[in-house]
């Protein structure tokens, strides 16, 4: 095999590959007969016909794509391998020469991973912030604990204020027709919910238990029932009752009885020792975000296109499975929050274009501190993934081998190794 490489403009590379007469010839043998034990000929057994008869009954074409199909993709890996690059795209194929009797001649042409020029990486100097837990954060989770026990309890003679619970019955029309799904009775509503139409809920405002109201809104143009967007509507609306929300006597009893306290006294310490717990957590999240970050932001790289898209696919995909997981429909998704797959892509393109970014910083450094993968830090690996998958670790391993999904595990285990690097080595306070 020969090969000689062209570097093309956005990090596109074209490797003209020449595969020697006498290998082309093996492989339009194996072709023919490849497709000789496919194909039935009257008066031959499968694999038995003569190659004339073959090729009568196939072409000659169908002979040439086959002996190409074996011989393309062994010797573009070969390639690649040889010329010491990275592609990062599928490869567009051009055949220049394909004859049985000649030197076998095509060009491919594919993206390759950009180099990346590395910044300041090591020593890095990068502030932690510690939220401090104040008494309002420990007064706000007594309320919070409050609401959630709290009663909604009829409030006499009262008048609709934002935060009440409007009880009513409520009927809708459309050009003085009812519709589907406009009625319902005992309805709860909470008034400032935002959980009816844009409008309605203010209009109930001031109405007291046994009042009546007429309410005219306009469905939103980007309204769900496509059949009812952008449609106006008059709803005739009774209010039984106003309801509040009574919250309970914050006491020492309601704390027994409500978690596993004694006195109020306990819980605001118990809660303010868990606030501080997790206020040092995200600090400490935080600050090792900001580390790589600046590492990240440190280095120079022109990214290519076909990355940011290859990551967007495998975001927009991983989305699709986990809500397959959970017994939801992808596009039934996507109608609910009123994106197309196009707009869908294009708001995760800009978390995609840093991912790719990362990931490049980061295989930078792994060439750069020569850092290796252990066997035993590989085992560890894939035993945490046969836990999680609740699969035995044999099964594991061989599928992750013949499926070569082991080369992204034994990467991701390396891109760990860089950031821990980079973290390890940052300037401490």
């Amino acid at each position: 095999m020969n090969v000689t490489t062209e570097r093309l403009e956005d990090h596109k590379v074209a490797l003209n590959i020449t595969i020697p007469q006498a290998d082309v010839a093996k492989a339009f043998d194996r072709a023919w007969k490849n497709i000789s034990a496919k194909v039935t000929i009257p008066g031959f057994r499968k694999g038995k016909a003569p190659r004339k008869i073959i090729e009568q009954r196939v072409g000659l074409e169908a002979i040439k794509e086959e002996a190409f199909e074996l011989l393309a993709g062994k010797y573009y890996v070969e390639a690649v391998e040889q010329e010491k690059i990275e592609p990062v795209s599928q490869p567009s194929v051009d055949i220049i020469v394909m004859e049985e009797d000649q030197d076998m001649q095509y060009k491919v042409t594919v993206t390759v991973k950009p180099e990346v020029e590395l910044g300041e990486y090591k020593g890095l100097k990068v502030e932690k912030t510690v939220r401090e837990v104040a008494a309002a954060d420990i007064d706000d989770a007594l309320d919070k604990l409050r609401e959630r026990k709290a009663q909604m309890v009829v409030a006499e003679g009262a008048k609709l204020a934002q935060g009440d619970f409007a009880i009513i019955d409520f009927a809708g029309f459309i050009d003085g027709q009812p519709f589907s799904g406009g009625e319902g009775k005992g309805y709860p509503l909470e008034i400032g919910s935002g959980n009816f139409i844009p409008g309605f809920e203010e209009q109930l405002i001031g109405a007291g238990a046994g009042e009546e109201r007429t309410v005219n809104v306009s469905f939103p143009e980007e309204y769900f029932a496509k059949e009812l967007a952008g449609k106006a509507a008059e709803f005739k609306v009774t209010v039984h009752d106003v309801k509040r929300k009574q919250l309970p006597e914050l006491t020492d009893e309601f704390v027994k009885e409500n978690s596993t306290f004694a006195t109020v006294e306990e819980w605001k310490t118990d809660c303010k020792k868990r606030f501080e717990e997790t206020a040092a957590r995200n600090a400490q999240t935080e600050y090792e975000n900001n580390v790589i970050k600046t590492a990240v932001e440190n280095a120079k790289a022109d990214i290519p296109n076909v990355m940011v898209e290859n990551k967007v696919s495998e975001i927009v995909e991983d989305m699709a499975a986990n809500l397959k997981s959970r017994g939801l429909n992808f596009d039934d998704y996507l109608k609910y929050i009123g994106k197309d797959i196009a707009a869908l892509r294009e708001s995760y393109r800009e978390n995609a274009l840093g991912d790719v970014r990362a990931e490049l910083v980061m295989d930078a450094i792994i060439k750069v501190e020569d850092l290796k993968v252990e066997a035993e830090e590989l085992e560890k690996e894939v035993e945490m993934m046969a836990a999680q998958y609740k699969r035995p670790l044999a099964e594991v391993k061989k599928a992750l081998v013949k499926s070569g999904n082991i080369v992204a595990v034994n990467r991701a285990i390396l891109r760990r190794k860089a950031a821990r690097l980079i973290l390890d080595s940052a300037a401490r306070e």
